[in-house]
């Protein structure tokens, strides 16, 4: 299957990966609050005091795993054939949603931590006891559906 190019207009250096292509959807939200935080978050807790290279931020797992999460992507489908795309995606057309279907999983891929909290999952307990069930389900999503900041960058692009 033909791979279309994602639109990529900026390239963020990496320590683990080089240079991580990025659209301008992907740019503008990474310099909101909700992803710069990430850069003070740290990826492996409180590890860097036994180890003290162990350094990497929430910030720079997240673009790591989206670089990751596409080359996976691109290449589960540039080996996929359109009668195996059209089972596993009975609702998209081969034409016309791949690169659609990309960009929805490098933006999971950027998303997946973006509510983490200070010392990563160490803190999760302690945040959760502070939240009831509905607050623990709503209020993230909720934050992200009425956040202007968030709606406008997504009806631009």
């Amino acid at each position: 299957m033909k791979i279309p190019d994602i639109g990529a207009e900026r390239v963020v250096e990496d320590p683990v990966h080089g240079g991580i292509p990025v659209t301008g959807t992907e740019h503008s939200l990474i310099q909101l609050p909700l992803f710069t935080r990430l850069h003070r978050v740290r990826q492996n807790s409180m590890a860097y005091m036994t180890y003290p290279g162990a350094l990497t931020s929430r910030f720079g797992h997240v673009l790591g795993s989206m670089f990751i999460g596409s080359k996976i992507a691109t290449q589960v489908l540039r080996k996929m054939n359109e009668d195996d795309f059209g089972a596993l995606f009975p609702a998209l057309d081969v034409d016309r949603d791949v690169e659609t279907l990309i960009k929805s999983v490098r933006l999971a891929c950027l998303f997946h931590d973006a509510g983490h909290g200070p010392f990563s999952h160490a803190s999760e307990d302690v945040m959760a006891s502070l939240l009831s069930e509905e607050e623990k389900r709503e209020r993230p999503c909720r934050y992200l559906a009425t956040s202007q900041q968030y709606t406008s960058i997504f009806r631009t692009s």
